[in-house]
């Protein structure tokens, strides 16, 4: 936003003028930040199944140093994750103009997929998973630990072919003739190979690409709020600051 600023001698005080606009302007732009946080956040609400809108609303923020001052009229509203992260932030971002994402590597292991639940883990769909069942948690992909980078957790059958296994009874099916994997499957009754039935479900299914539709409109929000909300929110702040001047 640029804009300027012309006075005329018309009285006493006059030199103080643009001090004030400066400073109604940094509590005008302040004012419209906050307002289009607020709209963002309603905004994922609507448009998204929320199942921590603590964490997804917190990724909408204002630091400290995005406040606009009257030295520095310019604010800020970011999507960032927590302790300045921006890599956490995809989780909304790659939203806002949809499309097909897909995993980076060339490799067909279950780390270069992405992991989508099914139905026997998320039901109903606005159910929240439980922790345990993440993959990471299953022991079925690569996790992080203080100690260092702690692999899948695998074993090799007697005619040396390498299989996942997890905790909870879960292991990881590749498709036939192939290293790519199917997904994530549990066995739910019985001993392992002692069942006389079907007790095997499948609880994550992996995909290379994934395809989103653009629902997150940061951009479009923000557009909205500024030019809806900013001239008001000036003419507020400067009424309060020529009325406050000394």
């Amino acid at each position: 936003m640029r804009f300027s600023i012309t006075t005329t001698r018309t009285g006493p005080g006059y030199a103080n003028v643009a001090k004030q606009v400066a400073f109604a302007t940094a509590r005008a732009l302040n004012v419209t930040a906050t307002q289009i946080q607020e709209a963002e956040r309603g905004t994922i609400n609507t448009n998204f199944t929320v199942r921590k809108s603590g964490f997804i609303n917190r990724l909408v923020k204002i630091r400290k140093d995005d406040w606009a001052t009257k030295e520095n009229l310019r604010a800020r509203v970011r999507i960032e994750g927590p302790q300045n992260d921006e890599g956490r932030s995809v989780i909304l971002t790659r939203h806002e103009e949809g499309g097909s994402h897909s995993k980076s590597g060339a490799d067909s292991s279950a780390d270069s997929h992405f992991y989508i639940p099914t139905d026997v883990i998320r039901h109903p769909f606005s159910a929240s998973i439980p922790q345990r069942l993440y993959p990471k948690n299953l022991r079925l992909q690569t996790r992080r630990t203080p100690d260092g980078v702690l692999g899948p957790n695998s074993r090799k059958t007697k005619r040396g072919k390498v299989v996942l296994e997890g905790k909870l009874r879960t292991f990881v099916l590749n498709y036939p003739n192939s290293d790519r994997p199917i997904g994530i499957f549990q066995r739910k009754e019985g001993k392992r190979g002692k069942s006389a039935r079907t007790d095997i479900s499948l609880i994550w299914y992996y995909s290379r690409t994934v395809k989103l539709k653009p629902r997150l409109q940061f951009a479009n929000t923000s557009r909205r709020i500024y030019e809806a909300r900013y001239r008001a929110n000036f003419a507020t702040m400067y009424a309060q600051a020529l009325a406050t001047a000394r």
